[in-house]
């Protein structure tokens, strides 16, 4: 077959020479992503440190300026890191990366602030009462008492009892934090300008109108002991019942009644203050110095007010049943401790202060630095004398160690140690987050106060504030079970006005304008 020559030359087709087009100069392209990419990474760790120095100084300023050079720097990577989509896309993703980052920044210390200063193991929270006062430190409220499942707060002009449930108020009672409250029994005696009120566990009076009183002496079931009209060398003692009545009165020695009791107390006081006032907490037992001679005592019936033992001593005082006199000798304190079943048991305990304090069962001397406990049991039985390093206190130390009626602990710069008895066996640790720490024990509780500087920015009162105690710190409340040392609970707080433990592993906190039931629940 022979093929067309003309169709041959048809078929054959000139390509085009090739043309020369100019080069893209790669080499300064890559050299412009390069210092781009630099300077986003600049921006970025500046905005970084920035965040950092702005968390450790509390500055919103620079926090605030790091998180918008940090959000500069975003969007210059995602420019570099996505040169092939559209403008508009790129402008877009940037800005929603950017502003992720920004709402990260505020988001995470907001959520973070406010988990921490809400708490962990917090079972009720509620308002604190102000008193409208131009001091904010001593317009907050404090923990005067704790009467069973209900709590006495006061402030300078108010006091009012809440239940520790859940923390709803039962009633306010005529009383402001001035005022002398003290336990008695199951009930409520506060005294207000020399006039005396009984009050039941929520705040309601007992008897119809007050009466006039310059201290509380003792209580039980159904009657009360005060003292007034100290006039000279004498004092009237007078029972009152809870209706108002008065069962009894006999005359006492005035300078003994207001100066030789020993005080039962709720916690060992920070030094050896007067509690002339009355104690913490009536004993069951009337000690009532003989008029004209304050080292002779009679303890009385409380219902009759007949003396049911005399005894002789230079200070006197009770623990449940037992009656107790005191005599300081040059290097120990001859103690005699009577009660019916036991009879009369006289030993020496060394001390250096001759009136002792009663701590629930527990009867605690002062020797030097340190004091010497011993429980007093049922039946007469007085346990071993248990010496306590570094526990009493003159004015103004620190006390390396706090005490309860059940249990001990001490601290160590951040380190506190836990026992679960007046004994240095059976210790737990716990390392608080700072060196400045305070310790609060009782009810087999142990509430840790740890000084915090202050390092978040959005912290509504970083910086230096003239009311709180320590400029620039909140304070970290741990509430700790004495037995175990476990942690039942924990709150921050940039200001705390009182910690009650009241449960085992339980405490009330007052704390910036709020009042707080921490740890365990109590059921």
């Amino acid at each position: 077959m022979t093929l067309d020559p003309s169709r041959a030359e048809t078929a054959e087709v000139k390509r085009p020479a090739p043309v020369d087009r100019p080069r893209t100069p790669t080499r300064d392209r890559d050299g412009g992503v390069r210092y781009s990419a630099l300077l986003a990474g600049l921006l970025l760790a500046g905005g970084v440190a920035l965040l950092l120095l702005g968390w450790r100084d509390a500055s919103k300023f620079g926090y605030l300026w790091g998180l918008a050079i940090g959000a500069l720097g975003v969007l210059m990577l995602v420019f570099i890191a996505l040169p092939r989509l559209m403008g508009f896309l790129r402008v877009l993703i940037a800005i929603v990366l950017a502003g992720a980052a920004v709402a990260a920044g505020v988001w995470l210390p907001n959520r973070a602030l406010a988990k921490e200063f809400d708490g962990e193991g917090v079972r009720w929270s509620a308002q604190s009462m102000r008193s409208g006062g131009q001091d904010a430190y001593s317009d907050h409220e404090f923990v005067q008492r704790v009467l069973g499942r209900t709590a006495v707060l006061a402030n300078r002009t108010s006091a009012r009892v809440i239940s520790l449930t859940d923390g709803r108020e039962f009633g306010k009672i005529a009383a402001d934090r001035d005022d002398t409250y003290s336990i008695a029994g199951e009930r409520l005696l506060v005294i207000r300008r020399r006039i005396a009120m009984l009050y039941d566990d929520h705040g309601k009076p007992l008897w119809p109108n007050g009466i006039p009183a310059e201290r509380g002496v003792a209580s039980a079931s159904g009657v009360t002991v005060l003292e007034s009209d100290c006039q000279g060398a004498t004092c009237t003692a007078t029972a009152v019942s809870d209706d108002g009545t008065v069962r009894w009165r006999r005359p006492v020695d005035s300078t003994a009644a207001a100066y030789k009791r020993f005080p039962n107390v709720t916690t060992l006081p920070a030094d050896n203050i007067n509690l002339a006032s009355g104690p913490p907490v009536l004993p069951t037992h009337a000690a009532l110095p003989v008029p004209g001679q304050p080292a002779e005592w009679d303890f009385v019936d409380l219902v009759t007010g007949n003396p049911v033992h005399h005894a002789r001593g230079e200070y006197a005082g009770s623990i449940d049943k037992a009656l107790i006199t005191v005599t300081k000798q040059p290097s120990d304190c001859a103690t005699q401790i009577h009660t019916d079943e036991g009879g009369d048991k006289n030993l020496l305990v060394k001390c250096t202060f001759a009136k002792p304090w009663a701590r629930g069962s527990q009867l605690v001397f002062q020797d030097g630095v340190d004091a010497v406990a011993m429980r007093l049991g049922e039946r007469g039985a007085i346990g071993e004398q248990v010496r306590l390093r570094d526990v009493a206190l003159a004015q103004g130390d620190r006390r390396q160690h706090e005490m309860s009626e059940d249990g001990l602990a001490s601290r160590d710069g951040g380190l506190v140690i836990g026992y679960p008895e007046l004994s240095y066996r059976g210790g737990w640790k716990f390392v608080a987050e700072s060196d400045r720490v305070s310790l609060d024990v009782g009810n087999r509780t142990v509430a840790v106060q740890a000084n915090l500087r202050r390092t978040n920015p959005f912290d509504p009162v970083s910086g230096y504030v003239p009311d709180v105690e320590f400029a620039e710190t909140d304070v970290r409340i741990t509430v700790l079970d004495q037995l175990t040392g476990a942690v039942t609970g924990s709150v921050r707080a940039h200001e705390v006005g009182s910690i009650e433990p009241v449960r085992p592993g339980t405490a009330l906190v007052v704390a910036d304008g709020k009042i707080m039931l921490v740890g365990r629940h109590i059921s």
